[in-house]
């Protein structure tokens, strides 16, 4: 049971309004255009008795609760951020785009489910089992999410959020509705960012795999000099500059790659043939000042250097 309106006495009357069971049953609210008037929220499913009116004038109502199914339940979704000490980094808070609350949570929007597993809440429920049906119809409803916000930071992605239990608690906060409602948290943990380097020469072609560097915390800078100081020498090429100079490692990986650049080196080169010269053997090509990875044309037959 939801809220709904039950009972209206006469206005303008000392009365009285007595529930037996305020575990089952609870006075919601009263209009003040209808002083007389009152909303009841239920609490918790069972049955309890509700006495109202003046003292001469009493009717007692018996008020059944039960779940309310087959009907649009919503679920509030929110989100926690760890991995990091979010009273002294207010100011790394402020990249994420976010609002973030005291407990270090963000209200992420709401999913409506209908005619699903999950009924209206009448009691705490905590459901931390991800093969628990109501847990999985959640999960699978993600992507409908209403968000709380137009738009999202270029970063967000619910791909790197662990969820890690479907609650339903007691109140209300600015957003969600009053009474018990259901939640989905999730975490997304700051500390295990990564970022990638990539080894390119003059013209921006890969000359060795790029290399993922894990388990980097969320807003640390990295400086570009340093990585290509730590990486052992390429044959054939000198370190040339990087690009960024440095990294702030954000959460979205498609943002966090540093490109380190390399010029070919130069050599001067000479052939000619080794040990006797077949009959017809081509001429050794000119010697001349070439850079790696030139190619050059040589004999067809025999062995250069």
């Amino acid at each position: 049971m939801s809220r709904a309106r039950a009972f209206q006495c006469e206005k303008n009357h000392t009365h009285e309004w007595k529930i037996s069971n305020a575990n089952v049953l609870k006075r919601s609210y009263w209009s003040e255009s209808n002083p007389g008037q009152y909303t009841v929220e239920g609490v918790k499913e069972g049955e309890t008795t509700v006495t109202c009116g003046s003292q001469n004038n009493k009717k007692t109502y018996t008020v059944k609760v039960v779940p309310e199914t087959g009907s649009n339940v919503e679920v509030y979704v929110y989100m926690k951020l760890v991995g990091f000490d979010m009273q002294k980094e207010k100011e790394l808070i402020e990249q994420l785009g976010l609002t973030v609350n005291d407990h270090g949570y963000v209200t992420l929007g709401k999913i409506r489910l209908k005619n699903s597993s999950l009924d209206k809440p009448l009691e705490v429920v905590d459901i931390t089992e991800r093969d628990d049906p109501r847990f999985r119809d959640v999960l699978n409803a993600v992507d409908s999410i209403e968000r709380y916000k137009e738009r999202d930071p270029y970063w967000f992605k619910f791909n790197r959020i662990t969820w890690t239990k479907l609650s339903a608690s007691y109140g209300a906060d600015r957003y969600a509705d009053s009474g018990y409602t259901w939640h989905l948290d999730g975490e997304m943990d700051l500390s295990n960012m990564q970022y990638t380097v990539n080894y390119l020469d003059e013209n921006d072609n890969p000359i060795e795999t790029p290399e993922v560097k894990r388990d980097i915390r969320f807003g640390t800078v990295i400086n570009s000099q340093d990585e290509a100081e730590e990486k052992e020498p390429i044959g054939g090429y000198t370190y040339s500059n990087a690009s960024p100079e440095k990294l702030t490692v954000e959460i979205a990986n498609a943002h966090n790659v540093i490109d380190l650049y390399y010029t070919n080196n130069v050599y001067n080169v000479t052939y000619e043939y080794e040990g006797d010269i077949p009959p017809g053997a081509s001429e050794c090509p000119e010697k001349g000042i070439h850079k790696c990875k030139y190619d050059v044309a040589v004999a067809a037959k025999g062995s250069d250097r």
